[in-house]
Formats: C-alpha cells, sequence, structure tokens
C-alpha cells in the first residue's frame, strides 16, 4: 500500500488544508490549476452542438422516409 498509514491521514489531510499545501499538492503533483479546470458551460455548448450535427443527418432521413 503506498501513502500514508490510516491512522496518521486525518492529522496529515488537517495540516495540508489549514496551511494551503493541498493547492500546491494539486498545482505539482496532479498538474491541475485554475487554466484546467473544468468549464461546464463549454463541454454544454460542445454537446449540444456534436449532438444536432450527429443527428440532423438522422431527421432528415426520417422526413424522407415513405409512410
Amino acid at each position: 500500500m503506498q501513502g500514508l498509514a490510516v491512522a496518521g491521514t486525518s492529522s496529515k489531510s488537517n495540516f495540508l488544508l489549514a496551511h494551503g499545501a493541498l493547492g500546491a499538492y494539486e498545482r505539482d503533483e496532479l498538474v491541475i490549476s485554475a487554466t484546467l479546470t473544468a468549464r461546464p458551460v463549454q463541454v454544454a455548448l460542445a454537446s449540444v452542438g456534436t449532438f444536432s450535427v450527429g443527428a440532423a443527418p438522422l431527421a432528415k432521413a426520417s422526413q424522407q422516409a415513405p409512410t
């Protein structure tokens, strides 16, 4: 098992939160920064655009299908 022992995790996490070290850990070890955070609106708009492009041929084909 890698990392801290279970007994020491609570005190270590409190220390990291209290001294801002958690942010440094996120930035240095996990490469998480403000520029790489999620952008929900951008993702939603990209999803709508992709769905629309993919659904357009299906909608056109269903209108032209004989009944």
